[in-house]
């Protein structure tokens, strides 16, 4: 597995979905998540991930961030959503989303 490289130096790497990885001085942030195990497969140690960026609320997109949590990385998401990852039961308790055939 390979990244694309972009100016500068972010790193996109092609995981279950696309992750972007800033490097400076042995510190580590991300743009979206993955599991610490995929981490590894691309040289980053869950201690060195400092930050945390999602633009989003999928489930796919956040994997991994409970265990990046309890490493010491912070997150950042939008403020629209901040409910949806501080609280996702509630969500998914409530009927409003429900598919209904």
């Amino acid at each position: 597995m390979e990244a694309w490289r972009a100016s500068g130096g972010l790193e996109v790497w092609p995981l279950p979905t696309n992750l972007g990885v800033l490097r400076r001085e042995g510190r580590v942030l991300l743009l979206g998540s993955a599991d610490p195990e995929e981490l590894s497969l691309i040289g980053v140690l869950p201690q060195e991930v400092d930050w945390v960026l999602l633009t989003h609320h999928y489930r796919d997109v956040a994997r991994g961030v409970p265990e990046l949590s309890s490493f010491g990385a912070r997150l950042a998401v939008p403020q629209g959503e901040r409910d949806l990852f501080e609280d996702p039961q509630s969500f998914w308790a409530g009927r409003a989303y429900l598919y209904h055939a």
